[in-house]
């Protein structure tokens, strides 16, 4: 049996499909499972041994890389399509391949009325872990109540020597996002890495994309304050991740990371909210949050400026809140 499994991108909904790559698997484990995603994805799926098939889709090539994608599958009997993306790249992918075809729901409606008119019609807060679930339910996939899953596989990485890194001697912190409103302003991040190291022996990794290091050169780099945005590996990012104290975080592919390697969470959140599905996923965590403002959530993924200047959801988060939160979690630990 054949089953394929869609989902482009990026780093935190990429992880969030793992639950339902492993059942999937535990449900069918004599199926030869092919998943699709974008090659600069790939190394989060590299490892994964419920996986048979690891398929890539260059985004440079547009249309002709679909089509030639499409044709390579269609030499195949697929008994399930898993669509876990459901966009018109996926839907063209899919089209006129053999077996039976299963997309994720995105309720659109209800996710327009909660954002532009502030109106929860949410009956339940349903992960988007679980709703990818949903999608193979119908082929008998069920929940196992376990979490996210990352393998990793002895990655060179000389980053803990040349660093003087020691295990769970230092915190991950990853202070940028996909936009800007999910983003805590960089002097709070200063002023908090100023803090941890004076009052404590832990050292900070600053984790981040090569595009985010522009960001970064506002906070400040000492013995104990290491840059690590841009010098490393998705995977080697992971391992820097894995052998931390925990990881200070914005709503982020970082924070879910972190989520599958079953590290502890500090996450903040601006103008994101709960409902939208992507809190840390059955993780050990702890979310801050301005629930004070009539105005989130304003995007369902993020937004380049606040919509209406002030930016409360984030500025409202204050350096204190957010250090004493850490000393709990990670300094007097």
């Amino acid at each position: 049996m054949n089953i394929l499994i869609i989902r482009f991108s990026s780093i935190g909904d990429i992880l969030l499909t793992t639950p339902f790559v492993r059942q999937v698997k535990n449900k069918f484990p004599d199926a030869h499972l092919t998943y699709i995603t974008k090659q600069e994805f790939a190394p989060l799926l590299k490892y994964n041994p419920y996986i048979d098939d690891l398929m890539l889709y260059d985004a440079s090539t547009k249309l002709k890389g679909l089509y030639q994608l499409r044709d390579e599958l269609s030499e195949k009997k697929f008994k399930y399509i898993f669509d876990l993306h459901n966009s018109l790249r996926s839907s063209i992918l899919v089209k006129n391949l053999s077996g039976t075809l299963s997309k994720i729901r995105k309720n659109k409606f209800k996710r327009a009325i909660l954002v532009y008119l502030k109106w929860n019609l949410y009956r339940e807060i349903k992960p988007v872990s679980v709703k990818y679930m949903d999608v193979g339910s119908g082929a008998g996939i069920r929940d196992d109540g376990k979490g996210l899953e990352l393998f990793l596989r002895g990655e060179k990485n000389d980053i803990f020597q040349e660093n003087n890194l020691e295990k769970e001697q230092y915190i991950c912190v990853a202070p940028a996002a996909a936009h800007y409103t999910k983003i805590w302003p960089l002097e709070y991040v200063k002023e908090l890495l100023i803090r941890i190291t004076q009052t404590s022996k832990l050292k900070v990794a600053i984790l981040g994309s090569k595009s985010e290091t522009i960001l970064f050169k506002a906070l400040p780099e000492t013995e104990n304050i290491i840059h690590l945005a841009g010098k490393m590996s998705l995977l080697q990012s992971a391992q820097i991740i894995k052998y931390s104290k925990g990881i200070i975080s914005n709503d982020s592919g970082l924070m879910h990371m972190a989520s599958a390697l079953n590290k502890p969470i500090v996450a903040i959140f601006g103008s994101t909210v709960k409902e939208l599905g992507f809190f840390p996923f059955r993780a050990e965590s702890t979310i801050i949050q301005n629930d004070n403002l009539w105005c989130r959530p304003c995007s369902h993924i993020g937004r380049e400026k606040c919509p209406l200047s002030h930016f409360k959801c984030m500025r409202e988060i204050t350096v204190d809140t957010v250090y004493n939160t850490v000393k709990r979690k990670f300094i007097n630990q």
